[in-house]
């Protein structure tokens, strides 16, 4: 388990090295980490097998503990088991005890086969003789006070119905009967006294009605002579004729209310009016105060045109402004390179004049003379050296033998031809000086030269010279040339890239906002473009006056639509996240899981964490099967 887990281990720093810090090669991490498989899918087989031996290890704990209870529990039953084997033992001695002394009752009551079952019984139908023959007793009793109640009621009732004025009871008339009729005498009498009770009650409360009549009627007269006095003054308030009805009333409230409400609105109205004609005298005053600034005349134009106006020219102001300071960079620069030239100029001009006093001449105007005479008697010199070397190689003789053979030849014909050779070499010199005029101008800056060997290294230091400009030219050429191609570059990428990455931007800064901003815009603070946040009420707000969680949300936003713009033309990575919304609410967290969850279809993006409860808002918000847990902590442990 170990191993696994330091194997998986070793993965992941080489993952980080691969795709996060980009410090190593991927094709020699992948071959040592696992020859064969490329590093991702090395490193979930890592993972993968480390989690199988934790569950295995873990399922090794959970049957060894279900060992341990199981053998305690066979511990626990066997105990009980002896207990109650030790219980039947001692109710196997009291039932021998019971069984002796049920023998001695039963030979006492002479059945020695009565088994305790058939004593039971027999006990049961003793006891119900018993009650029975008690309650035969009792029922007798009854019987005899019956007959005797029954007598003196007959003769109760025989003297009730005669003081009543009915027969009385006769000697063969059923005592049901003289009941019947002594209740319909009752039942009568009952009617009689309970209707002259109602009406006596009805009486008293028809004469308790009456005066409390007689009494709302005078409060009610005097409260209606009041009110019909208010109610003539309310209407005569109101512009009302004396008698209008209530409903008459209630129209013209109706429409005193709607005047007040409506000069309530008048002065609301007013009042902002008034408050907008001061901003507007404000803006307009600011406005003449900024035209005359710029000199802008405000007399025959409107605030509208002159704001227009003034956009326009401030406009053609940056752009002034721009090209000022681009010209201020220009003279800088070129300054710069005035005051390098006068150096070397000067440099320059000190070495001429070294050079013409080693020529001993008296101005630099004799050096070019100097020079060519010194480039004549250098060729005349190695044309005589290879001239001697052409007459001993021809002649197979020495120069002294050669020249007494031509003593007797014409002079002025050789001197003629020497003069065409010499003229031939004067052109085609001349011919390399034309092709080098531009360079043998600055040459003449440089020392004199005479007959000596001067001339030479004045002509290789020139040579120097100019390889070196020329060098330099072409770096400078080349340098200003990849500078416009990476200016155009730039700019064409920005036109393509930035609008649709800014756009997706404001839409994701949105997102996990929560509405708090609609969106993101650009704008240009002295000459450099800056991003603000756009809120919905139109407000713009820059990135220093944002949040620490608000900035941290724009640039997560910002990043995760360059990701988005990088996968539509390469191949999509893993996205490695740490920690990334320790400054967020629970709200704008959840938000952010879901923009993740979006862009873990396109890529898969590794979230990492100590926050247990961002877990929580995961299975609130995302959609089962779209992300998946895995404890890093628990594995390990």
């Amino acid at each position: 388990m170990q191993v696994a887990r330091l194997h998986r281990d070793d993965g992941w720093r080489l993952v980080r090295q691969e795709y996060i810090e980009r410090v190593e090669d991927p094709d020699r991490l992948s071959a040592a980490f696992a020859s064969g498989l490329s590093l991702p899918a090395a490193y979930e087989g890592a993972v993968r097998e480390a989690d199988r031996l934790a569950d295995i290890l873990h399922a090794d704990a959970g049957r060894a503990a279900n060992y341990e209870t199981t053998r305690q529990r066979i511990a626990d039953m066997q105990k009980t088991l002896r207990a109650l084997f030790a219980r039947r033992d001692a109710l196997n001695a009291e039932l021998a005890e019971l069984d002796i002394r049920w023998g001695a009752i039963a030979q006492s009551l002479g059945q020695l086969d009565l088994t305790p079952a058939a004593a039971v019984e027999w006990c049961q139908k003793h006891a119900n003789w018993v009650e029975r023959f008690t309650q035969l007793g009792v029922l007798r009793q009854t019987r005899q006070e019956v007959v005797e109640l029954l007598a003196t009621t007959r003769t109760g009732l025989s003297e009730a119905l005669t003081a009543c004025g009915l027969p009385g009871l006769a000697d063969g008339e059923l005592l049901s009967a003289a009941l019947a009729r002594a209740k319909t005498a009752v039942d009568a009498a009952r009617q009689a006294a309970t209707a002259r009770a109602a009406l006596v009650g009805q009486i008293t409360q028809q004469e308790f009605d009456l005066a409390d009549t007689i009494s709302q009627q005078a409060r009610s007269t005097e409260k209606m002579n009041l009110w019909q006095s208010r109610w003539d003054e309310t209407v005569t308030a109101l512009r009302l004729p004396t008698g209008s009805l209530p409903a008459e009333a209630r129209a013209r409230i109706d429409e005193f209310d709607a005047l007040a409400s409506a000069l309530d609105a008048l002065d609301e109205l007013t009042r902002e009016a008034e408050l907008e004609r001061g901003k507007r005298s404000s803006f307009e005053e600011a406005l003449s105060i900024l035209a005359g600034e710029v000199d802008e005349s405000v007399s025959d134009k409107d605030a509208d045109h002159l704001v227009s106006m003034l956009y326009g020219e401030l406009d053609i102001a940056r752009e002034a402004d721009r090209l000022r300071k681009q010209t201020d960079v220009d003279i800088e620069r070129e300054t710069t390179r005035v005051q390098q030239a006068q150096l070397a100029a000067s440099s320059q001009r000190e070495r001429l004049a070294a050079l013409v006093r080693r020529a001993g001449v008296q101005s630099q105007d004799e050096l070019p003379l100097v020079e060519a005479n010194s480039a004549r008697k250098e060729l005349l010199s190695v044309r005589i050296d290879e001239i001697g070397e052409q007459l001993v190689r021809s002649a197979a003789k020495p120069l002294a033998e050669v020249l007494a053979e031509i003593e007797g030849h014409d002079i002025s014909a050789t001197a003629a031809r020497l003069t065409e050779i010499e003229a031939t070499v004067t052109d085609q010199e001349a011919e390399v000086e034309t092709a080098h005029a531009h360079l043998l101008e600055a040459s003449r800056e440089f020392d004199s030269i005479d007959g000596s060997d001067a001339a030479a290294q004045a002509q290789q230091e020139a040579e120097e010279l100019i390889a070196r400009i020329a060098r330099h030219a072409r770096t400078y050429a080349r340098t200003r040339l990849a500078e416009a191609i990476v200016s155009r570059v730039v700019q064409a990428y920005r036109e393509r890239h930035q609008g649709p990455v800014l756009q997706r931007a404001g839409e994701i800064f949105a997102r996990i906002t929560l509405g708090s901003f609609s969106g993101l815009t650009t704008d240009y603070e002295d000459d450099k473009q800056v991003l603000l946040g756009q809120r919905p009420e139109g407000n713009r707000v820059g990135v220093a006056g944002m949040s620490q969680g608000a900035r941290d949300q724009l640039f997560l936003s910002l990043r995760i639509a360059a990701i988005e713009e990088h996968l539509k033309q390469r191949e999509a990575i893993p996205l490695v996240i740490d920690d990334l919304l320790v400054q967020f609410d629970d709200a704008r967290a959840s938000a952010t899981l879901s923009v993740l969850a979006n862009l873990a279809q396109q890529t898969q993006v590794l979230f990492f964490t100590h926050h247990g409860h961002l877990c929580e808002l995961a299975t609130s918000v995302l959609q089962p099967g779209t992300w998946r847990r895995h404890d890093l902590g628990a594995a390990s442990g």
